[in-house]
Parts: structure tokens; C-alpha cells; sequence
């Protein structure tokens, strides 16, 4: 396997996986994270989410193979709009993200809540940041994010680390 880009890789890092989990990602672009995943830890189960067509076809292309084992479903949606794509039931024990930029671009609370009904109690959510700027990243992106992660039921934390802004939420236990 090619070199895994530090921002994939840092975000599976404080993801944490166990190896039995589902797993959600959202913006997942080709379908790098989600191949790794896979192939890493052979129990685990994805569910890969992106806005593109292209992306979805990528994605499904490039992971063919966990998507015939029925290890990985690949949906077009927008995060905004995951109960319709997913259904009401559908819960996850972890979520990540790669430099999707609705959180901070803009103040994303109704995608943020969309996202948190989907994890189960105690299920984590990462996201991940590769700023243009450099190593050092900007606080008003972080601020943004964890204001766009102020919802309720979910605790956030954020840090910066070798030039990554790492953003790691947990669903509260009670729901």
C-alpha cells in the first residue's frame, strides 16, 4: 500500500479503533481511510458517506472487494441529511472525518446534531484538519469547529498536532 497521508493516518490513530466496531466516515473522498480500516482490522464493519458522485464511485471502485464481502456500504449523501440516507436506526460505534470543511466553514450545528444521533452512547467522532497555513494551526478554524460540535450529548476536545488541527468528540452515555 502506498504511504498513508499524516492526516488519514492521524485520524485513524485517535479514532482507536478496537477491530469489531461500525464505523462511519463521512467525506471520505477515494476512500483511503475506509481501505485502511478495512484492511487493518478484518472485523470491522464501514459505512462510508459522501455529497460526490464521483467520490461514491471512487470509494466503491477502490474498495470493491469489502463492499462485495459486505463489510463496507457506500452512500451518496450530504452529513446533513443521514437519517434519510441511513435510516433512523442506523448507529455507529465511531465516526471520522478528513478535512470536511462544513464544520468549519460555517457554523454546522444541524449537520453536527445529524451526526451525533447516529452514534450509539459512548461512540467517538474524530476529525481531522490539514490547515493551508502551516504547522501551527489557526485558532478561529478550531473555534469554529467546536462550535459547529456544540450539541448536545457530545463532549469535545481539540489539539493541534504537527501541523493538524485533531478534533475528538464522545457521545455522552445517556444518550
Amino acid at each position: 500500500m502506498a504511504r498513508v497521508p499524516t492526516r488519514i493516518d492521524a485520524a485513524i490513530r485517535h479514532l482507536d479503533p478496537a477491530g469489531t466496531e461500525r464505523v462511519l466516515e463521512i467525506g471520505g473522498g477515494t476512500g483511503v481511510a475506509v481501505e485502511i480500516l478495512l484492511d487493518t482490522f478484518p472485523r470491522l464493519t464501514c459505512t462510508a458517506v459522501d455529497r460526490s458522485a464521483r467520490a461514491v464511485d471512487q470509494t466503491r471502485r477502490r474498495n470493491a472487494r469489502f463492499v462485495e464481502e459486505g463489510r463496507l456500504t457506500v452512500v451518496e449523501a450530504d452529513v446533513a441529511d443521514l437519517t434519510a440516507a441511513l435510516g433512523a436506526d442506523a448507529t455507529f460505534d465511531l465516526a471520522l472525518a478528513v478535512n470536511v470543511n462544513v464544520f468549519w466553514t460555517r457554523q454546522a450545528v444541524h449537520e453536527a446534531g445529524a451526526l451525533a444521533a447516529h452514534l450509539r452512547p459512548g461512540g467517538r467522532l474524530c476529525l481531522v484538519y490539514e490547515l493551508p497555513d502551516g504547522r501551527r494551526p489557526r485558532e478561529d478554524v478550531a473555534d469554529r469547529v467546536v462550535r459547529s460540535l456544540d450539541v448536545p450529548g457530545l463532549r469535545t476536545a481539540v489539539r493541534a498536532e504537527d501541523g493538524l488541527l485533531v478534533v475528538t468528540s464522545r457521545r455522552d452515555l445517556g444518550g
